[in-house]
């Protein structure tokens, strides 16, 4: 019975001292789905403050709802949660984080309970749309989820409202019309060159809305410039009012589509306080998109440690083509093995720095109950708390192998995370600032 616990299972225990939001979003996303109990201890450990967020706290507790679970210790600043999976239901789910937490980041824990539910269901999740560190809209909307299509996945999304830091008040819709009971492995091994690029800006209030046509006219000139004249542009350009956006932001993302179907995405960011020539900003964007493209992957960086979670629960071997492996990438893969037992391995080309991500899904859906359960007690063996995984060099390339926990380590990392300016998350250097613009 899928993501349901037929009998009380022990929990698994998930040192969350380094992995920050993200070992929640994926722990919990398998957690329900697997029907594992999981205990995560010394939440974001590292951070100053550690613990709980409020959007961290909503997104598990949306997730408690959609399995009908038991969930202790979910409280705003806890460092420690215990959860215990229900069966998944089907329903219309509403998360609110009450500040400007980020609306993508609620949908990339939704999304793997929503496409596995047992009837059609949908989100209405309320927060930023827009925030510094984490994902923005349009970059789910054009890049994530078009990719997540060749896994099979059915969705609908829309952004209702936008809204930016420090208010937030934005909402995303989304849904999953057709649940499927299983989903495809994907072979992403060719880059092949780009032949198309999506540019969508949008603007809101006051002296950002009078920027918006420099900004689209420095784009295609930048674009020109960095990857030639046969390169098609289509631009998308919206000015917002007081009806669909809460503040004052303006911000360009790119999706850059290649020959062989691969999205490579960047975005530029700045908020009504952001002091900066749009011609900069513009220029800063475009060449960012150029050195993601330029590596020679088939997903960018963001995406690498994103998709992991479809890898493991797909039916068959999926492979792709990744550059760098990132520490998310590392964290992700760690959390996939432990709750699921899909098997990864990492091999480098030889090329460059470019690396083949190959995984062995478990087959949800496909699966008997029992043979996920065993998967998932071979891999976590009760050994301990489970960590990121660090890459291990064997005869036939790097394979991810859990590491031993390490200490928590208070008083580490960036600035407060509070509300929906979130602080540096590791592994994802490159989303910091170019020409006083934040880039995604």
């Amino acid at each position: 019975m899928q993501g349901a616990a037929q009998a009380i299972r022990p929990a698994i225990p998930l040192d969350g001292t380094e992995g920050g939001g993200q070992i929640l979003r994926n722990a919990f996303s398998f957690a329900a789905l697997m029907g594992q109990p999981i205990q995560v201890q010394h939440i974001r450990g590292a951070r100053n403050p550690p613990g709980l967020r409020p959007q961290h706290l909503t997104g598990i507790c949306m997730v408690n709802e959609m399995c009908q679970g038991d969930l202790q210790g979910a409280q705003q600043n806890s460092c420690e949660v215990l959860f215990q999976p229900g069966a998944m239901r089907a329903g219309k789910f509403c998360a609110e984080t009450g500040s400007a937490g980020s609306c993508t980041l609620l949908a990339q824990i939704a999304l793997p309970c929503l496409v596995f539910a047992p009837e059609a269901s949908e989100c209405t999740l309320k927060g930023g749309t827009d925030v510094n560190w984490s994902p923005p809209f349009d970059e789910l909307a054009y890049v994530l989820l078009p990719l997540l299509k060749s896994f099979g996945v059915d969705f609908q999304l829309k952004c209702t409202r936008r809204g930016f830091y420090p208010k937030g008040g934005g909402e995303i819709y989304l849904a999953v019309p057709n649940p499927v009971k299983s989903i495809n492995c994907v072979e992403l091994l060719d880059p092949g060159q780009v032949v198309r690029i999506e540019a969508h800006a949008f603007a809101s209030g006051g002296r950002e809305t009078q920027d918006m046509a420099e900004l689209v006219k420095s784009t295609q000139e930048a674009i020109q410039k960095k990857f030639g004249e046969g390169v098609a542009l289509d631009v998308n350009t919206t000015i917002l009012d007081k009806s669909n956006a809460v503040g004052f932001a303006l911000s360009l993302t790119l999706a850059a589509h290649t020959s062989t179907g691969c999205i490579f995405g960047a975005t530029a960011f700045r908020d009504g306080k952001t002091k900066s020539k749009v011609w900069q900003s513009a220029a800063a964007v475009v060449e960012d998109l150029h050195k993601r493209v330029a590596i020679g992957a088939c997903v960018d960086e963001h995406i690498q440690d994103q998709i992991i979670i479809f890898m493991a629960l797909a039916t068959g071997e999926s492979k792709v083509l990744i550059g760098p492996v990132t520490d998310h990438t590392q964290c992700a893969i760690g959390i996939a093995q432990a709750l699921t037992g899909a098997e990864f391995k990492i091999v480098p080309t030889g090329n460059g720095d470019t690396n083949i991500m190959s995984c062995v899904g478990i087959g949800y859906g496909t699966a008997t109950a029992e043979e996920m359960k065993l998967k998932v007690a071979a891999t976590a063996g009760g050994e301990g708390a489970v960590n990121k995984s660090k890459l291990e060099l064997g005869e036939d390339g790097a394979k991810p192998v859990m590491a031993a926990p390490d200490p928590p380590q208070q008083g580490r990392g960036g600035p407060p995370q509070g509300g929906g300016r979130r602080g540096g998350r590791g592994g994802r250097g490159g989303r910091g600032g170019g020409a006083g613009w934040q880039k995604k």
